[in-house]
């Protein structure tokens, strides 16, 4: 009898054969072409967009919706709050989360971001098929990648012996709200999760989390040639900064560092001719690292910021994002190396990262989750001023490697 090595490897050559055959190029590029086109970002001026923001609603009804009932998905359910979740498979063991996402950055500086066009990347370091446009490299690539994975699986016709969660989450404010509903709104239960971003082909195991630490001063205000009736509220900001920036920050992950604290808004009010403010809205970005908990975080806030009179001053907790942290002998790390391998013939980087991303909610929850996503070039990936795009050859190996991914986990 086999080895389970050998076992494996055979299998994986059959899933090959079997993706190979099944996978539809056209599908792949018509879609993203579509998602593409279709804007999803926030308007200018703005960072974020809401799960029933018209875009968002439009994206899902009109044109990732159809796509669904094209491959025979016309089973998907879509909740309140425009999410995508499709349930497959038989058991209650076992299983894969995949999510997706369609929210992007806006265009920026981006000569035509809604594009979606085809072309060669030669002028950016890529002699090769490129697609161009915003969210090619960051979501609407890797979602593309994961519709057409999920098309592989269903015209393939293979029965799924574990569930298969395959979700698109509205997520487009930082936070972790639309998987939370995805996740608890729906039982989900699995033995690993992929969520379906650009990472650059890497295998992310973990990354730091975040909690925006939300400070208002109040002081009194008065006209400035009068400055001695005034309580500066710049000045009670002044002083918060400083107290903040003197918290001690002991802990650190051998991957991801030490926690952080930073601060980012700094907005005094009101703005009017010579006159002192009398409010200081201070935006704490405190970055978190696996064991620690948003609550003590915003707590040590609270405590450095003790004792300011005369001001009156207020720390509250602001959005969440937890941090991550996933063995690299987790099930779905080896299923996803396996299927990455037999794709493209070589091994996946594997490693943390410094930014916060969606994983923390279903590491939270049980299931151990990675990113993974299609290579692009640095300034795709990195700058989201730039131009974005991704190869086609790397999107297709995305997709391959998704589809693998689901036969290796879930017959």
């Amino acid at each position: 009898m086999p080895s389970t090595p050998e076992r494996a490897d055979r299998d994986r050559a059959v899933w090959r054969d079997l993706v190979e055959h099944h996978f539809d190029r056209d599908f792949l590029l018509s879609s993203l072409e579509q998602f593409i086109r279709t804007p999803t970002d926030p308007e200018p001026g703005q960072t974020q967009v809401a799960p029933d923001d018209p875009k968002v609603a439009r994206f899902v009804h009109e044109v990732l919706r159809p796509r669904l009932r094209m491959i025979g998905a016309t089973d998907h359910l879509v909740d309140a709050w425009n999410n995508v979740i499709i349930r497959r498979g038989t058991g209650t063991a076992g299983g894969l989360y995949l999510s997706t996402y369609c929210v992007v950055h806006h265009g920026n500086r981006m000569p035509d971001p809604y594009s979606g066009c085809v072309a060669n990347g030669k002028q950016l370091g890529f002699d090769e098929d490129c697609v161009f446009g915003r969210g090619a490299s960051e979501s609407k690539g890797p979602l593309a990648a994961a519709l057409t994975a999920l098309k592989v699986v269903i015209d393939a016709g293979v029965a799924l012996t574990r569930p298969l969660t395959w979700a698109l989450s509205t997520e487009g404010r930082s936070s972790h709200f639309s998987t939370s509903k995805i996740i608890d709104g729906q039982g989900v239960r699995a033995d690993g999760g992929i969520l379906c971003i650009g990472t650059g082909g890497m295998i992310t195991l973990g990354n730091r989390g975040r909690v925006d630490i939300l400070v208002t001063i109040k002081g009194k205000s008065s006209h400035s040639s009068q400055p001695w009736l005034a309580r500066n509220a710049i000045e009670g900001g002044l002083e918060a900064v400083r107290r903040l920036k003197a918290i001690p920050m002991p802990k650190s992950h051998p991957h991801l560092g030490p926690e952080q604290l930073t601060v980012y808004k700094f907005i005094c009010s009101p703005i009017a001719p010579h006159t002192i403010p009398d409010t200081c809205e201070i935006t704490v970005d405190r970055r978190l690292l696996p064991g620690s908990e948003p609550a003590a975080a915003v707590e040590e806030a609270r405590v450095a910021l003790d004792g300011m009179a005369p001001f009156d001053v207020i720390a509250k907790e602001g959005v969440v994002m937890y941090p991550a942290d996933v063995s690299p002998d987790a099930a779905v790390v080896a299923a996803l190396r396996g299927a990455h391998r037999a794709v493209t013939g070589r091994d996946a980087d594997m490693g943390h990262v410094m930014w916060t991303f969606d994983a923390g909610y279903p590491c939270r929850a049980g299931i151990p989750t990675v990113c993974y996503g299609p290579a692009t070039a640095p300034t795709a990936g990195s700058d989201p001023l730039g131009t974005d795009f991704v190869t086609v050859r790397h999107l297709e190996e995305a997709a391959k490697t998704y589809a693998m991914t689901m036969l290796s986990m879930l017959t």
